[in-house]
């Protein structure tokens, strides 16, 4: 059975790995949400109490994500659909940027 949670900014801390995206793009994102438009389940792992990250390789060994829906619903201040995994590998410590830090380039 598939769990999913939802990850509110003012209570959850999200950690990604990819330090640069494009604004134009997440911009898009934002104004979906806007709309009322849902996006699918980013996959999470807990780290610990309230504190989560984006799975960089899955099960299968296919490389996860969801930086971009991540980072637009942090912008729109909307709660993140998220799958709880418990397998996967994480961030490495060096390599974690938490979603609110990522860099937006246009």
């Amino acid at each position: 059975m598939i769990e999913y949670i939802y990850l509110s900014w003012d209570k959850n801390k999200l950690f990604g790995y990819e330090k640069i995206k494009s604004f134009d793009r997440i911009a898009q994102y934002v104004e979906y949400l806007k709309k009322g438009d849902e996006f699918p389940a980013v996959s999470v792992k807990k780290i610990k109490d309230n504190i989560y990250s984006l799975i960089w390789v899955g099960e299968n060994g296919d490389g996860l994500g969801g930086h971009k829906r991540a980072i637009a619903h942090y912008i729109a201040n909307k709660s993140l659909k998220c799958v709880l995994v418990g397998k996967g590998l994480v961030v490495p410590e060096t390599d974690k940027i938490s979603i609110k830090d990522i860099t937006l380039e246009i």
